[in-house]
């Protein structure tokens, strides 16, 4: 299973939603001096790959995928939580609600759990308000 395909179906899932909004998105490796607002910063935290090199076993990853939302700060933050209240439901329509997946080449992707917009925070000249949902990609080959 490849790990880049994983990361490519999640961001896919949220690319229309945030385009819809307006919202630049900055994908994994982006310069933070770059970052614009209104705009998405997209990050993996992948938590384990069991069974990757084990005969028999089902291939699979965990891991967490975060939309953190950023609007220019001082302008109030309904806006970011609006964007992120927005990110949430695609997601979770996505691949969470009554069992609905992501296909990608190899495999599928679910939300273990609802997705979890987290307290906003200053960070530079923006209000972040992070996206967090925790997946599962298993293979199908």
């Amino acid at each position: 299973m490849n790990p880049e395909l994983v990361q490519d179906a999640l961001i896919d899932a949220v690319k229309t939603t945030a385009q819809a909004r307006s919202l630049t998105p900055h994908l994994p490796g982006y310069e933070y001096e770059a970052i614009t607002a209104p705009g998405v910063i997209i990050d993996f935290t992948p938590i384990d790959r069991p069974g990757e090199y084990l005969s028999g076993v089902t291939k699979y990853e965990t891991g967490q995928f975060t939309v953190g939302v950023v609007v220019t700060q001082g302008q109030g933050t309904s806006a970011a939580y609006g964007h992120a209240n927005a990110l949430a439901s695609a997601l979770n329509t996505a691949a969470y609600d009554q069992g609905a997946t992501i296909s990608f080449s190899g495999g599928t992707i679910r939300l273990t759990k609802p997705v979890d917009i987290r307290p906003g925070y200053i960070d530079g000249a923006h209000w972040r308000v992070p996206v967090v949902a925790s997946y599962e990609a298993k293979a199908t080959t």
